[in-house]
C-alpha cells in the first residue's frame, strides 16, 4: 500500500531547492503511481485523473525514481506529495485513515499559520526599527541649516510681465 510520509519536501539532488510547477509535479506523481502501485491499486484511480496528469505533464522534465529506496526517500516536491495525499485520501484510505489524515493536515495548517504569524511579527519588528532609525535621522537634520529652494520664472513670463508693465506706463 502507498504510504505518504512528509520527508524531504521540495528538495532535489544534493538538497538544493527548486521551484516546481504543477506540470512537473504531474510527472513525479505519474512516476510514483506507475512504479509503486500494483495494477489493482492503479486501476482504483479513475482513468480521467490519469489522463489529466498525462495530458498536462511537463514533457521536458525528467524525474527518476530509485526503486531501492522507499517513497519517503524519493525527494518528491511539495506539490507532487500534496497530489498523492489527495489521491490516497480519495481512493485508498478507509474512514479511520481519512480522520487521521484530516488531523495531520489540520495540524500542518496550524503549524504553517503559526510560522507565518512569526514571520510577519519579525517583519513588523524590522520595519519598526527602520522607522525609528528614520525618525532619529530626521531629528538630526532639523537642527541643520538647509538651503531654500528659489523658483526661477521662465524667460517668456519675465518678458510678458515686462511688456505688460511698459504698456501700463505708456497708457497712463
Amino acid at each position: 500500500m502507498l504510504s505518504l510520509v512528509p520527508g524531504n519536501f521540495g528538495t532535489r539532488k544534493e538538497g538544493k531547492h527548486m521551484i516546481t510547477t504543477y506540470e512537473m509535479a504531474y510527472v513525479e506523481v505519474l512516476a510514483v503511481l506507475k512504479n509503486y502501485l500494483s495494477e489493482f491499486e492503479f486501476n482504483k484511480i479513475p482513468k480521467e485523473r490519469i489522463d489529466f496528469f498525462e495530458n498536462n505533464k511537463d514533457n521536458n522534465y525528467h524525474f527518476e525514481l530509485n526503486k531501492d529506496f522507499p517513497i519517503e526517500k524519493q525527494n518528491l516536491s511539495k506539490k507532487a506529495n500534496a497530489i498523492l495525499v489527495i489521491l490516497y485520501r480519495d481512493y485508498f484510505a478507509d474512514e479511520h485513515q481519512k480522520k487521521v489524515l484530516k488531523q495531520i493536515l489540520e495540524l500542518n495548517d496550524r503549524i504553517n499559520e503559526q510560522g507565518n504569524k512569526n514571520n510577519s511579527e519579525k517583519y513588523n519588528i524590522l520595519f519598526e526599527n527602520k522607522k525609528s532609525n528614520e525618525t532619529v535621522e530626521d531629528e538630526k537634520h532639523t537642527n541643520e541649516v538647509r538651503l531654500i529652494e528659489v523658483k526661477k520664472e521662465k524667460w517668456y513670463k519675465k518678458f510678458f510681465m515686462c511688456l505688460k508693465r511698459a504698456i501700463k506706463k505708456f497708457f497712463r
